[in-house]
């Protein structure tokens, strides 16, 4: 699930989700599609539920960011 998009974020079912690139990742690396969108609990904010692209079941490895610090 993706959360705080800006509300004014256009979503789409079955819209295609890809990284943006980084010094980590590289640009439109495929992370899944939308399955679900809509407002929080808020109403201020917009979320994303999406299907993975990858089979999560067949995965050895993986790695979680817990933090992240953009500046």
């Amino acid at each position: 699930r993706m959360n705080y998009l800006p509300s004014e974020s256009i979503i789409h079912i079955n819209d295609q989700v890809v990284t943006t690139g980084s010094t980590v990742y590289p640009r439109n690396l495929i992370l899944g599609h939308v399955v679900d969108a809509g407002f929080d609990g808020a109403g201020v904010a917009k979320y994303a539920l999406l299907k993975p692209a990858a089979d999560i079941r067949s995965l050895e490895q993986v790695f979680i960011m817990t933090d992240y610090n953009a500046g």
